[in-house]
């Protein structure tokens, strides 16, 4: 597993009103399209984190040996 966190401290929010703009929206679906989850933790004066958790997939060799694409 990958474990992802990103904190600032800043001004921070309620995140049961947050507003799910493009940022957050992109987020999710790109953990949720990895098989990840992620999650945010914030609170007014406190500044935020944003914290995924992301599965590791074994890389697959080509038959010439070098990294199948993606």
């Amino acid at each position: 597993m990958l474990l992802l966190s990103v904190r600032d401290d800043g001004e921070g929010f309620d995140p049961e009103h947050a507003r799910h703009g493009l940022g957050l929206s992109s987020i999710a679906g790109r953990v949720d399209q990895s098989g990840g989850t992620w999650g945010i933790t914030s609170a007014r004066g406190a500044g935020t984190t944003i914290t995924a958790r992301l599965p590791l997939r074994p890389l697959h060799a080509s038959a010439a040996g070098k990294p199948a694409a993606r």
